[in-house]
């Protein structure tokens, strides 16, 4: 996030900031459905002028997430990405309303986040600072459809 998105997006006059949420004294891993809740609402009532989204590993959400049951039922990766950020947007505008919703982007995470990490496996290797292990990521990737 500070080596990749941040300095694009400062091009563009925009700060980043990634806090990330977690269970009871850690951060990160398997987040409760009402802690995303609490922290994206305080994200966009604290600061009027931010804007806030999410990244939720599809496979780590509980089975009481908004849409889960719906998107089970649909066949396509992104129909199934579309009904659970529609759902959990249409659950946090009951209760913030339209004004702050404007300012949310939802976002749910298809696949593995370490999946992603192979989309470049040479900016993996060299993000790590392991530059002789550049041919060994690509040998992994190259072994997958």
């Amino acid at each position: 996030m500070k080596t990749i998105v941040s300095p694009y997006l400062s091009t563009l006059n925009v700060a980043v900031t990634a806090p990330r949420i977690g269970t009871s004294g850690k951060k990160g891993g398997a987040v409760t459905l009402n802690r995303l809740r609490e922290n994206v609402r305080d994200c966009l009532l604290q600061d009027r002028n931010s804007y806030c989204t999410t990244f939720v590993d599809f496979y780590g959400i509980d089975s009481d997430f908004p849409g889960k049951k719906e998107a089970g039922r649909k066949l396509g990766l992104s129909d199934k990405q579309r009904v659970l950020c529609d759902a959990f947007a249409d659950q946090l505008a009951q209760s913030l309303g339209e004004g702050p919703m404007r300012r949310f982007i939802p976002y749910v995470q298809m696949h593995e986040f370490e999946g992603l990490l192979f989309s470049d496996p040479s900016q993996l290797a060299f993000e790590l600072k392991r530059q002789d292990l550049a041919q060994h990521f690509w040998a992994i990737r190259n072994s997958f459809d």
